[in-house]
């Protein structure tokens, strides 16, 4: 493996389409748009793009999981 790709392959997006991050989250893209709208995710565009913060993710997954144990 060459090295380019071996970059290519350990490389950790720091923003997620909405596409993307609904289905980390295993939702819809309505109910992932409502997190974003009631400000529960924080989103930004980049030349129209819709972007995600993967560490909100992360963060929304971990909330999550403390308040079920």
């Amino acid at each position: 493996m060459n090295d380019s790709h071996e970059a290519k392959s350990h490389f950790r997006a720091e923003f997620l389409r909405p596409k993307q991050a609904a289905k980390i989250l295993g939702i819809g893209l309505t109910s992932l748009y409502q997190l974003m709208g009631d400000g529960t995710l924080r989103s930004t565009r980049v030349l129209g793009a819709r972007l995600i913060p993967r560490d909100d993710i992360e963060a929304f997954v971990a909330k999550l999981k403390s308040e079920a144990a």
